[in-house]
């Protein structure tokens, strides 16, 4: 009799002290990836060259920083000219948050394609595989070649 009422006890412990536990596990397997920042260099050094001087002119090289400018995401290859519209926008008071969403069997992935001022030269790079939403936060306030600044670039 002791024993049936020990093995109740623990019964009644493991349902109140480890579905909880589980509980938990279960929760955090359904809530989608925290967001991580893209590391996104500020500036882009590039080396320009004139192929075809006017009569009359000559060059001069303007040593002036590529300041980042703007950004966008690309269903594959931005040869491919596949780019995409975001989904989702939120305005505040001094910034903007843009949001697109990427399916993962994409054959190709999703791309990012970020571009500087001053300069036809940008930067692409593929999204890491499994990489299902980003977001864009630009400063309402500044400017950069027309485009708002961006102020971060984070994807989950």
């Amino acid at each position: 009799m002791q024993r049936i009422v020990v093995l109740r006890q623990l019964a009644a412990c493991a349902a109140s002290c480890l579905l909880p536990l589980l509980l938990t596990d279960i929760v955090a397997a359904a809530e989608p990836a925290s967001w991580k920042r893209l590391e996104v260099p500020a500036t882009l050094a590039v080396r320009e060259d004139v192929t075809t001087v006017p009569a009359g002119w000559r060059t001069l090289l303007d040593d002036r920083p590529h300041v980042l400018a703007c950004a966008t995401f690309f269903d594959g290859a931005p040869e491919k000219q596949a780019s995409l519209v975001f989904e989702h926008e939120t305005r505040r008071k001094d910034k903007i948050v843009r949001t697109w969403h990427f399916y993962t069997d994409w054959k190709d992935g999703a791309w990012l394609q970020v571009c500087y001022s001053g300069t036809a030269a940008t930067l692409v790079r593929r999204l890491p595989q499994g990489t299902t939403e980003c977001r864009i936060e630009f400063d309402k306030t500044t400017t950069v070649d027309g485009y708002e600044q961006i102020n971060a670039i984070e994807c989950r």
